[in-house]
């Protein structure tokens, strides 16, 4: 079991089986960027983990006040793509660099 996963019940696809519906078997598309600098590699997580989040906050907006379990299990991916993010912004900061890391767009 995950280390975020507080509450064993409502967390992954047991979240969605709770409310009468089943996981999907489908995965999404397969990205490869087939690039092996560091930067380039981190760089990609870090957006990986912004898109995450943004839909984590999208599917508790659509949970608030419909349902208490999937409310929960989103705060705690909100909070654990929060702490993802937060260690990926880390990476980019040079030795002794307190301020935060500022993406470039």
């Amino acid at each position: 079991m995950p280390a975020w996963c507080v509450t064993p019940p409502i967390c992954g696809p047991a979240a969605g089986t709770l409310l009468g519906e089943y996981p999907s078997l489908a995965i999404g598309p397969l990205l490869d960027t087939h690039r092996t600098e560091i930067g380039a590699i981190v760089r990609g997580a870090l957006e990986t983990e912004r898109k995450a989040l943004a839909r984590y906050r999208e599917l508790l907006k659509c949970a608030e006040g419909r349902s208490v379990i999937l409310e929960e299990y989103t705060r705690q991916m909100v909070y654990a793509e929060g702490l993802h993010t937060g260690e990926v912004h880390k990476m980019f900061r040079k030795p002794g660099e307190v301020s935060a890391f500022r993406p470039s767009h």
